[in-house]
């Protein structure tokens, strides 16, 4: 996993890492330099709630993934559901051909999402849980969704194939649509997890986790549970409203919002952009 400390040289995004740089600690002749290998960040691109449906939302879609410069490519990009907005097919397949490209991406799915059409088209586990390795971190997608239902249950059969999926990871990274806390929005906090304490159980059985990723309340959210950082993505697709009883509930003419999460070791440091166009300025 990826830390290039201040003074060593940045890896190629192709190559492995080598950073060689002054720790400053003495050795047993006394001398202060001591030449070490670091880790680099791992830089995660995280999106949620895409809804995906129409050219609009595919245009949406199409600017967040183009929010970054080249400088800062991610080395892997997390949806954390609701990638589509009625459980299409086609819908899934538009993710597929927006998604295009040489940066690996890993999906969990959302309420608004089919899990059996995922694993048709996206190749999702059906056991509820599958993983993605990059660097030194691992990513466990977790499914959450209750059919027919917006909140969200950890199943113990999802549980078990999570643990399963990381126990002998480096850095555990979990993703699931639904927020394992409340946001203090009525109407968001009334269609969350359902059984938080069962993920704290889980971050709790694998203590390498490094960070909890989420989505479903369509706005950027940061906290802690269970010990460890919380984040939840903006929504590409429509910002929600404060106030519980605005109606509608999101706003559509918001501009798409991605976080970005860089991991070392160091900790975790976690940022918020949005891919603001001129229509969306002038608004």
């Amino acid at each position: 996993m990826a830390v290039v400390a201040d003074g060593a040289d940045e890896r190629e995004r192709g190559g492995s890492v080598v950073t060689g740089w002054d720790t400053h600690e003495p050795q047993s002749n006394g001398n202060l330099h001591c030449s070490v290998t670091l880790p680099l960040v791992t830089t995660l691109l995280h999106l949620s709630d895409l809804h995906l449906d129409d050219d609009l939302a595919r245009g949406r879609l199409d600017r967040a993934l183009r929010i970054l410069p080249p400088s800062r490519r991610p080395d892997l990009i997390v949806i954390t559901g609701d990638l589509a907005d009625h459980g299409r097919r086609e819908e899934y397949v538009d993710l597929v051909s927006a998604m295009r490209g040489d940066i690996p991406w890993i999906v969990c799915p959302g309420n608004h999402d089919d899990p059996a059409l995922m694993a048709q088209v996206l190749g999702w586990d059906q056991s509820g849980a599958m993983s993605l390795d990059v660097d030194d971190v691992r990513v466990v997608a977790l499914d959450v969704t209750v059919p027919g239902e917006d909140h969200g249950h950890l199943r113990p059969e999802v549980t078990d194939a999570a643990f399963r999926a990381a126990e002998d990871a480096e850095n555990v990274v979990l993703a699931l649509h639904h927020p394992p806390v409340p946001l203090g929005h009525e109407y968001a906090d009334s269609i969350g997890l359902s059984n938080p304490t069962a993920l704290g159980d889980l971050v709790i059985a694998l203590p390498r986790t490094r960070l909890v990723v989420t989505g479903h309340v369509h706005t950027a959210l940061a906290t802690t549970f269970a010990g460890r950082p919380v984040v939840g993505a903006p929504s590409l697709a429509a910002a929600l409203r404060p106030d519980p009883a605005a109606r509608p509930l999101t706003d559509a003419g918001s501009a798409p919002g991605v976080a970005l999460h860089e991991l070392g070791p160091d900790g975790v440091r976690s940022s918020f952009h949005y891919a603001w166009d001129a229509a969306t300025s002038a608004a």
